[in-house]
């Protein structure tokens, strides 16, 4: 599939907007991989056969829609509260940086970093070695790890290591490829954007932290998982209703362009009366697309002039 250029335009007719409303993952940043995981076990430890096609049916939804609807197509003997509660608890085990993330039964950030090297090195991790670590410094850290298991590295080699990978667990999930820039630049262009996310605020921040300074540049964010307005979640239109309404001027939804990775986001969006990019996983069917206004295999590939916004400043020098 190339890359490089759109590929896939389901609509020639694009109209003119004059607001833009993202998703949150799988558009803009990379977590898509850590909700299906934390599925994934979920349905395995239910004695179920996991398939991709359960990730899309679920796919840009609420938790407590997620629980519902993986209960009613596997017939799981258990609450959609118990559902919910796993599901949020194995993805929150990826996303949440601990303030002392070092306590027994956790797979925080730096359990996670500490597990890693010591098994590299040969040795066995246990849960009881990060009580000994727990709140000191890194340079104390590596040097009790070092000693305790008598492991073949220096002092200062362990604590390069374990500063190199919790730094590199610590950035945050990765922005989807195009996202930052066209974010940028319809900020710098004064165009209004703001987030339509099935995220609950907690969830919201928690992600997004480390790239504070971009999502500061958005308008609002609605987070459908803890707002009460947002009645009902995607499929249906209220998330991105109520996310226009919240622009000062409250445009007309025909006037907005929403971003959108899951079928589910899409629907909501044409539900709502707006035209709908969408970016889906490569595993997503023509079928199952074929309702967007256009379909990118990544947001580089757009091109804001089709909708009447300001081209990026290298198409206007062409």
């Amino acid at each position: 599939m190339n890359k490089n250029v759109c590929n896939y335009c389901h609509n020639s007719a694009y109209k003119k907007v004059t607001h833009v409303i993202f998703d949150l993952d799988g558009t803009l940043i990379d977590t898509v991989g850590i909700y299906e995981e934390a599925l994934k076990k979920i349905v395995e430890e239910f004695g179920k056969k996991y398939s991709p096609e359960l990730y899309e049916a679920v796919h840009g939804r609420i938790s407590e829609e997620v629980a519902k609807t993986v209960i009613e197509i596997l017939n799981l003997n258990a609450s959609v509260q118990e559902i919910t509660h796993l599901y949020k608890e194995y993805s929150a085990e990826k996303l949440t940086v601990m303030t002392c993330p070092l306590l027994p039964d956790t797979e925080g950030v730096y359990s996670g970093v500490l597990k890693r090297i010591v098994e590299d090195l040969g040795q066995k991790y246990y849960h009881e070695l990060a009580l000994t670590v727990c709140g000191k410094t890194t340079e104390d850290l590596a040097k009790t790890i070092v000693e305790k298991l008598n492991l073949n590295i220096s002092v200062e080699e362990f604590a390069k290591l374990f500063t190199k990978y919790s730094d590199e667990k610590l950035a945050g999930p990765p922005f989807m490829p195009g996202a930052e820039r066209i974010v940028r630049h319809l900020h710098e262009k004064t165009i209004p954007i703001a987030i339509a996310t099935s995220s609950s605020q907690r969830s919201f921040d928690m992600k997004t932290q480390p790239h504070k300074e971009l999502f500061d540049l958005f308008h609002h964010v609605v987070c459908g998982g803890s707002d009460p307005e947002v009645k009902n979640g995607k499929p249906a239109p209220d998330i991105f209703l109520i996310c226009a309404s919240r622009f000062d001027d409250k445009p007309e939804p025909k006037n907005c362009l929403v971003f959108e990775d899951s079928v589910n986001g899409m629907k909501a969006g044409i539900a709502a009366g707006m035209q709908v990019v969408m970016i889906p996983d490569e595993n997503v069917s023509q079928e199952m697309w074929k309702m967007a206004t256009l379909r990118l295999d990544n947001l580089n590939q757009i091109h804001p002039q089709l909708f009447g916004l300001p081209p990026f400043p290298e198409a206007s020098n062409k």
